[in-house]
């Protein structure tokens, strides 16, 4: 049974502070929380399942310099159990659709840059970071949110908690994998790449672009492999799931940031670019 959705908009200043004297200024934000009804798939013991994000900016108060403000979402996601014994037996996997991406504007011009990279289900090689269609996000094979490597065999190990549940973090929590909570409940977050423009001396304007869309969502641990290829389709039946995005498209004609309701075209062209390590060297 859902117990509540709530979607508002918000300009009101956060206790969060950046850099600076920046402030993290909060625009929107919607919080999704759920109780699973009893299955026959054994997750009766899930009490509660809640998805939250902010949408942000971060810059002075005033908002007067476009080129001092940078533009973001976050995401908060928990689950609950009904006790330790069972809190292992679920894990988070999240897709990801759409791109990031660098553009630039001159008196002659605009142009555009897939420069911008990450690590998708290689922890030491990176690639591009575009998603023409929908995947599983994640750093390394295992399709569980928050793996890593250095942990193989813990797939909650860098899942979290606090003592304000209630609050959405504004650090990273304690890790499950160095101690225990107080009771069965963990999250994860997830922040994105901001967008942001900038003014070089030449007088052109460089800014970094950002078009994803996500689903979050909760799975039986049981249910998911231990590896996944870029195509792979998980057919286990999640216990809940989440949509959101992070949108923030730098307009150069209008000198402003919009926030497209769909992925941009920019993040749909290009399907393959080349494979590069950690040293920015190609790959074959």
């Amino acid at each position: 049974m859902f117990l509540w959705r709530k979607s508002f908009i918000l300009c009101v200043l956060c206790t969060l502070s950046a850099h600076g004297g920046d402030s993290v200024i909060l625009i929107d934000e919607e919080k999704y929380v759920a109780t699973p009804a009893c299955t026959t798939l054994g997750t009766c013991d899930v009490r509660e399942i809640g998805f939250w994000t902010h949408r942000y900016r971060v810059g002075p108060k005033d908002e007067t310099d476009l080129y001092d403000q940078s533009y973001g979402t976050s995401l908060y996601a928990w689950y609950e159990t009904g006790s330790f014994d069972t809190l292992k037996d679920y894990v988070f996997v999240q897709y990801i659709h759409g791109c990031v991406f660098r553009s630039r504007s001159t008196s002659s011009g605009s142009e555009l840059h897939h420069g911008m990279v990450r690590n998708h289900l290689d922890p030491v090689r990176t690639k591009a970071f575009i998603h023409p269609e929908w995947t599983v996000d994640s750093d390394d094979k295992d399709p569980v949110y928050n793996t890593h490597i250095s942990h193989p065999d813990e797939r909650h190990f860098f899942m979290q908690w606090n003592d304000n549940e209630g609050e959405f973090p504004k650090r990273r929590g304690n890790l499950y994998g160095k101690a225990l909570p107080p009771k069965p409940r963990l999250y994860t977050t997830d922040l994105p790449t901001q967008a942001m423009a900038s003014i070089y001396h030449d007088g052109s304007i460089w800014a970094i672009n950002v078009s994803l869309e996500f689903r979050m969502c909760l799975y039986r641990e049981k249910d998911i492999p231990k590896e996944v290829a870029i195509d792979t389709h998980i057919m286990a039946e999640p216990l809940a799931c989440f949509d959101w995005r992070s949108s923030a498209v730098y307009n150069h004609e209008m000198k402003r940031f919009d926030t497209p309701t769909t992925i941009v075209p920019q993040c749909t062209q290009m399907a393959a670019l080349p494979r590069r390590n950690a040293k920015g060297e190609t790959l074959p």
